[in-house]
């Protein structure tokens, strides 16, 4: 869901909710006991990649960011280029909801940056950010929503089993046409002096 609208202002990530700061970070840290965070980004085509630090990394990363080999994301750099840095965004510190063999567990949305601390201009939040930017520049907000997608099964336990074999957009009723060589006129029985489709 996308809503642009006529503004003078603009709708910045974490603005949404309490900015935090890297001091509050490692409060929060050491309040809730937290013993790993992980990094998230993703890569061009949208796929979530992390990596995990000890608390003990935190503050660095905080400070500095943290190295990785780019050349092992698809679409980022080639081996010959292939260091890239991950800055932690404060404000999309979490606590996770789950533990990890008894270790609480924390997470924060990255920043990719080249060597030398300048935005990489292939990661797509930095992407999402300079339009962001345009569209405020116009005077537009730009809102984007999530979409939930989930998935039936015929019971709880066990190997799972989807409740039906339907998908989105089937030009065909359910278990007509199935390995067969109906077309799908022939499947809904069109009449071919009518324009209308009958029910099989």
């Amino acid at each position: 869901m996308i809503n642009l609208k006529k503004s003078s202002n603009i709708f910045v990530k974490g603005t949404k909710m309490a900015r935090l700061s890297k001091k509050e970070v490692l409060r929060i840290a050491k309040q809730k006991d937290v013993k790993f965070i992980r990094l998230f980004f993703t890569d061009i085509l949208g796929f979530l990649k992390s990596f995990a630090l000890t608390i003990r990394e935190l503050e660095g990363a905080l400070d500095d960011g943290r190295g990785f080999d780019g050349s092992s994301i698809v679409g980022f750099v080639r081996i010959d280029e292939s260091d890239m840095v991950a800055m932690p965004d404060p404000s999309t510190f979490k606590v996770l909801p789950w533990k990890a063999n008894e270790a609480v567990v924390a997470s924060m949305f990255c920043d990719i940056l080249e060597p030398e601390g300048t935005p990489y201009q292939g990661d797509p939040q930095w992407v999402l950010k300079k339009n962001l930017k345009r569209a405020a520049d116009m005077g537009y907000v730009f809102n984007v929503g999530p979409e939930l997608e989930y998935f039936y099964f015929q019971r709880s336990a066990g190997k799972p089993e989807p409740l039906d074999t339907g998908g989105l957009f089937r030009s065909h009723a359910p278990g007509c046409c199935e390995r067969t060589s109906k077309t799908d006129s022939d499947c809904f029985g069109r009449d071919r002096n009518s324009r209308g489709i009958q029910p099989p």
